[in-house]
């Protein structure tokens, strides 16, 4: 497992960038965010199943996109 500190995160339709801790698993191919950095970013889940979500400081619902691939 390879540690990368204090990485840049962005959202980049919306302009809010925190800084994270980045773990990369060789075995896992698919690019998750942990409960914390979700909090961090204001992300809000509505509807998991649907893949529906927002930002606590919204109204609008957005929809889950692609999952981004490593490999």
């Amino acid at each position: 497992m390879l540690r990368i500190r204090e990485a840049s995160v962005d959202i980049k339709a919306e302009g809010r960038r925190r800084t994270a801790n980045v773990l990369v698993n060789p075995h896992i191919d698919e690019v998750l965010i942990s409960d914390y950095l979700a909090g961090e970013l204001g992300i809000v889940i509505l509807d998991p199943r649907r893949g529906l979500w927002k930002f606590a400081d919204e109204d609008l619902a957005r929809e889950s996109v692609e999952p981004q691939r490593w490999r």
